[in-house]
């Protein structure tokens, strides 16, 4: 049912469930594939910070190389200069 219900770019509910699940049990790609769904079809420039946050923080936790992540933390920058989470990461 979420997974259907997340596929509809306006409902940040189901997101946040889905992200909240996949990154709380560590399936990485999954959560990955949530946070780059929502970054597909994000407008306002709040969600696609925490778009790309997520997309770095779970690329990070995975184990990734840092080139990888160190993209989508610029990006977090770059629209939100002050982002604190960004900044301790």
């Amino acid at each position: 049912v979420y997974k259907r219900q997340a596929l509809e770019p306006a409902n940040r509910i189901a997101y946040r469930l889905l992200r909240h699940y996949w990154m709380e049990s560590k399936q990485w790609e999954k959560a990955l594939g949530v946070f780059q769904a929502w970054l597909r079809h994000s407008i306002l420039i709040e969600d696609i910070t925490e778009a790309h946050y997520g997309i770095a923080r779970v690329l990070r936790e995975s184990g990734a190389d840092a080139e990888q992540y160190k993209v989508h933390y610029e990006s977090v920058l770059k629209h939100k200069p002050l982002h604190e989470e960004t900044i301790l990461a």
